[in-house]
């Protein structure tokens, strides 16, 4: 299985604040598991090469 990381710039701002519900919150570790199907999936097997939809693993994103 092929694995892609990934990392992001981010630039926070504000006075910080702001404090997001306990629905927008993830333990790390522990919000994924590798037998989460949106974790664990291989998008070159011949199972997913009609998958039309892929849900993003974790909390919702918070706009605050």
């Amino acid at each position: 299985m092929i694995r892609y990381p990934e990392c992001a710039h981010l630039t926070v701002t504000g006075t910080g604040t702001a404090v997001p519900s306990s629905t927008y919150l993830a333990a790390i570790p522990g919000v994924y598991k590798m037998s989460d199907p949106e974790v664990n999936i291989d998008i070159y097997s011949n199972a997913n090469q009609n998958v039309q939809t892929y849900t993003i693993p974790g909390p919702a994103v918070w706009s605050g």
